[in-house]
């Protein structure tokens, strides 16, 4: 094998290309992962006129992704937007992974913020040349993420919310300097008010711009590797995050990617033909979080999957490694195994829903709204959703995609004092529920397996 080849992220979209992990050899050397991945930006974006002159920034850190948005703050609109992978996937491409690495590892912490400071550097410095600015002129910021995110970009590390009891370190809800996160912009910036070790800023601002707080009977779902559930029950306002693994993200099955170019985001029957939609036109390498859930409930709806999860011999039946699987197109088929995988996941986010509906003594028919944030939430089809036993068919008429809302939300309190009086206010309100320890929610855990 050829010692210069690196790790460039394949990992992260699908099939390892080569024969032996690249990264595993590499040991504590990071290199950048590149790929070419649809990253969601779109949100209700605020337009709240300042008065005051310079640019302002607002930016929400992902785990996997990064989106900027540079505002006039005059108008207090915004008038360029920057995206990129998160610079620390090389580090690993979820929460739990980043925060061993810097339990591991002496300089882990500073490592980790090292590359996403760098990285959001880079990508100011594009946002700055789109509109022929200084950084300069860039004279105050805000800042939202999951709350590993924000300690790493804050430098606290973050070892003690690897384990129960889960510590929190640092909820933020704070004005910092830009010098003293390393940004190269002017000013100050707001650091996001978190609300507990897996349910971070990004909740807070999301809750924020969806302006669920006016709602009597509210839920809003984030639901990545992992599934925030916040629910405003009559002024109560109950969170909690269940652990739904990364198969919603593509990752860990056999025909499973990110949603990158080449990838399956959609997956419907026309004229009896099974048709996808792929990310970047072309031929679909595989199936990212979207198209899982079309394929599930393809599966389902069409008697190829019983409720069980046990995929029934039929024309498109065929097996793999002695098991059943269902083909979707030339070289790509959803294994048994898969089916499984992505059971339990979906078990989780359904049975997190019961549970906090449950505590605040509520029916699911007393939901009068449900906002759907993220990028998995904004490319999810609900009837899918619905379908596969992702989402009650009780939300049929009342589902609301509103897109990038953490960053949505990272605006409103760049642009006004008040917003980040009202989003310390969600913050302090918010009643966490652990489900770990919750027999009700195990209980829901095993009856919602079902499809």
């Amino acid at each position: 094998m050829n010692e210069h080849q690196v790790c460039t992220g394949a990992c992260l979209i699908g099939k390892c290309p080569f024969k032996s992990c690249i990264k595993y050899k590499q040991g504590s050397i990071h290199h950048p992962l590149k790929v070419d991945m649809s990253i969601l930006t779109d949100a209700r974006l605020p337009r709240i006129p300042t008065g005051r002159q310079g640019y302002g920034l607002a930016v929400d850190i992902g785990t996997t992704t990064l989106a900027l948005y540079l505002y006039d703050l005059a108008p207090g609109e915004c008038v360029a937007i920057q995206s990129a992978l998160n610079p620390q996937t090389s580090f690993g491409l979820d929460v739990i992974s980043r925060i061993k690495y810097c339990r591991d590892n002496a300089s882990g912490t500073s490592e980790l913020q090292a590359a996403i400071r760098n990285g959001l550097n880079e990508q100011i410095e594009k946002l700055c040349a789109s509109k022929n600015i200084s950084s300069a002129d860039i004279i105050t910021a805000s800042i939202t993420g999951n709350t590993t995110m924000l300690h790493l970009l804050a430098g606290v590390n973050p070892t003690s919310m690897g384990e129960f009891p889960y510590i929190v370190p640092d909820d933020f809800g704070r004005w910092v300097s830009a010098e003293s996160l390393g940004l190269n912009t002017s000013g100050k910036v707001y650091l996001e008010r978190c609300m507990a070790a897996f349910v971070g800023g990004d909740i807070t601002s999301a809750i924020l711009s969806s302006g669920m707080m006016k709602d009597d009977a509210a839920l809003l779902l984030d639901i990545g590797t992992n599934g925030e559930v916040a629910l405003l029950a009559n002024g109560r306002l109950f969170v909690s995050s269940t652990a739904a693994g990364p198969a919603f993200e593509g990752s860990e099955l056999s025909c499973g990617m990110a949603a990158v170019a080449g990838a399956a985001g959609s997956v419907w029957v026309q004229d009896g033909a099974i048709q996808t939609s792929v990310i970047g036109g072309g031929k679909a390498k595989g199936l990212c979080g979207s198209g899982v859930i079309d394929a599930l409930a393809l599966m389902r709806t069409s008697g190829a999957m019983d409720e069980t999860g046990r995929i029934e011999d039929g024309p498109h039946t065929i097996t793999i490694d002695g098991a059943p699987a269902f083909v979707l197109a030339q070289s790509i088929a959803v294994t048994q195994r898969d089916v499984r995988r992505i059971q339990t996941a979906k078990s989780a986010i359904a049975a997190g829903v019961l549970a906090l509906v449950n505590r605040a003594g509520l029916e699911l028919s007393d939901i009068r709204q449900v906002y759907l944030a993220g990028g998995f939430g904004n490319y999810m089809n609900p009837q899918s959703a619905m379908d596969s036993g992702r989402l009650p068919a009780i939300f049929r008429d009342i589902i609301k995609n509103i897109g990038n809302a953490a960053g949505a939300g990272a605006g409103m309190t760049l642009l006004s004092d008040e917003y980040i009086l009202e989003s310390m206010r969600i913050a302090s309100l918010a009643q966490h529920v652990e489900l770990g320890g919750d027999a009700y929610f195990m209980d829901k855990y095993v009856e919602c397996m079902m499809f």
